[in-house]
């Protein structure tokens, strides 16, 4: 890692800019466990406008950037980043994900099963834990069919991974949908 942070920093000096070196180095920072440092490449990252030359590049690096967002609670931040990505690629599942964990915890759940619903198409309903969201999502806005829906296919396809899923929501969503 160290090797790596040394070879970086003379394109870095010479192009500070350089997105793919940027993200680059942001990834060694992560993994050597040096976060601040990290933050002030992740913090240029964002700022970069859109190259399509880098654009894989840029794209990560703000999802990245809007985890770290998302986890200090920065979320007008995180949704301007996750917007930025799904600007220049509307088949961005990760940034769906994202804007529906955002919405998810600020209680509007309506908006956060639009970007889950959209994420779990995205990934071709694959990713278990985005379904298993959408489902709880369904639930707490009281739209038990979709719940018991989607939950039911989790139960499915991952039974063993996700078996909690019917004891904490998916049986009184059930038992709703009788009533």
């Amino acid at each position: 890692m160290k090797e790596a942070g040394k070879n970086l920093a003379p394109i870095l000096e010479k192009q500070p800019d350089h997105p793919a070196a940027l993200f680059v180095m942001i990834l060694v920072k992560c993994i050597g466990k040096k976060l601040n440092e990290a933050k002030g490449y992740l913090k240029s990252h964002g700022k970069k406008d859109y190259d399509p030359q880098f654009g894989e590049e840029l794209e990560k690096g703000w999802l990245l950037f809007a985890d770290v967002l998302i986890s200090v609670k920065k979320l007008p931040t995180a949704k301007a980043l996750l917007n930025k990505c799904l600007k220049y690629n509307r088949s961005c599942g990760k940034a769906e994900e994202y804007l529906g964990l955002i919405h998810e915890q600020e209680g509007q759940y309506d908006q956060a099963i639009k970007h889950y619903k959209k994420a779990w198409k995205l990934c071709n309903f694959n990713v278990p834990s985005i379904g298993y969201r959408l489902s709880k999502c369904y639930f707490q806005n009281e739209d038990y069919i979709n719940c018991v829906s989607v939950g039911t296919n989790i139960l499915k396809k991952w039974p063993a991974e996700y078996s909690g899923i019917k004891a904490k929501f998916l049986d009184e969503a059930m038992q709703q949908v009788r009533v």
